[in-house]
This record gives structure tokens, C-alpha cells and sequence, in this order.
């Protein structure tokens, strides 16, 4: 919610507001099929957005081989450490382990995804939503963190947040949308609707 204070300006408590009344308006004419089409739509919305995002990012930093480079170079790329310390951060067994019991309590213990794998009419489709969702959960969470790469490959000379551009690290987001998107018109709109879509 936070972003979109930053984005547009308007205040979160209105945000807040508006917001629920949209989702109390749409759960209450369309019932269980306006909520799962609207999740449907949202996903799209939110996946064009990082799509964009990630795209114009790669571009603006010299491609996927600058960007690879430079996450090296700055201890920004950790992956398959097999160290079984469990005092060192990050490793493939601490993200496996934390990142297995994170997603079995999301899965397994939300109530709004459980009324998703509950509003299909059998177990087997209640499977096919499980692995779809699994599988667009691994790739959005991918797009983000390459998205993490970008920003750190674009501002790896001139921190924003050192050099006052913004003054909270939660605003570095916005503000990279806005610096790589400025020329190209709607972007910027698209990204407040991919926010707007995820928090709905």
C-alpha cells in the first residue's frame, strides 16, 4: 500500500478505502466466479507489468550479460552454495528448507487460497490449480528477482538513496520504473495497475 502512496500521491487511508470497497463490490454482484476471473486478470496484469519492467531494465543496462556480470562482480548471485552451516546465510538448503515451510503455511493454511482449490469441481482439478499455481508462483518469483539484478546493475555507480533521489529504500522501486519508463508513455500507468492488481 505503501506504493502506491509513493506513486501517486494519494493518501494510503483513501487508498485503503476505495480498495476494499472495489473487492466488496465485485465478491458481493459476481460471488466465488467474479473473484476467480479477476484473479485471473490480475495475474495477467501483474505478469505484463514485471514483463515490461523486466524488459526495459535489460535493455537500459546493456543486456543480460552486463546485468550477470555486474551481480557477480558485487556478491549479488549466491547460487547452489551446499554449505550445510546453518548460521551462514542463504544457502540452497536454508532457502529449500525456509522457502518449503514459507509455502506449505501460504498453501496450506490461507484461507483464500484454500476457497480457490475448494471452488473447482474435483481433487483432480483441485491438483491441476495447485501445479499452476506452484509453477506461476516460481516464474513471477524469478521475474522479481531478476528484476532485483536490474536495479542493483543500473544504480551500481550512484545509489539512489545515498544520493537523496529517494528517501526510503522501499521507494526504489517506483523510482526505477519511473527513471527507465519516463519516455515511453503509459508504462508508468501500467505499473501502478500491476500494484493496484496485487493488491486486490
Amino acid at each position: 500500500m505503501i506504493l502506491y502512496l509513493l506513486v501517486t500521491g494519494i493518501n494510503l487511508h483513501i487508498t485503503a478505502v476505495v480498495m476494499s470497497l472495489i473487492c466488496i463490490f465485485y465478491t458481493t454482484i459476481g460471488g466465488l466466479k467474479a473473484v476467480v476471473w479477476t484473479d485471473a486478470f490480475q495475474l495477467c496484469v501483474t505478469l505484463c507489468t514485471l514483463g515490461c519492467v523486466l524488459i526495459m531494465g535489460t535493455v537500459s543496462v546493456g543486456g543480460f550479460g552486463s546485468i550477470w556480470e555486474k551481480g557477480n562482480l558485487g556478491d549479488r548471485i549466491e547460487l547452489f552454495i551446499l554449505n550445510p552451516d546453518p548460521t551462514r546465510r542463504n544457502t540452497f538448503w536454508s532457502v529449500l528448507i525456509g522457502t518449503t515451510f514459507l509455502w506449505t503455511a501460504a498453501i496450506g493454511g490461507n484461507p483464500a487460497t484454500a476457497q480457490r482449490f475448494l471452488a473447482v469441481s474435483s481433487l483432480s482439478d483441485a491438483k491441476k490449480v495447485l501445479v499452476i499455481f506452484v509453477v506461476l508462483t516460481v516464474i513471477t518469483k524469478m521475474i522479481c528477482c531478476f528484476s532485483g539484478l536490474i536495479m542493483y546493475a543500473r544504480y551500481i555507480d550512484c545509489d539512489p538513496l545515498t544520493a537523496g533521489y529517494i528517501n526510503r529504500p522501499d521507494q526504489i522501486l517506483p523510482y526505477y520504473v519511473l527513471d527507465v519508463a519516463a519516455h515511453i508513455p503509459g508504462l508508468s500507468g501500467l505499473f501502478v495497475a500491476g500494484l493496484f492488481s496485487t493488491a486486490l
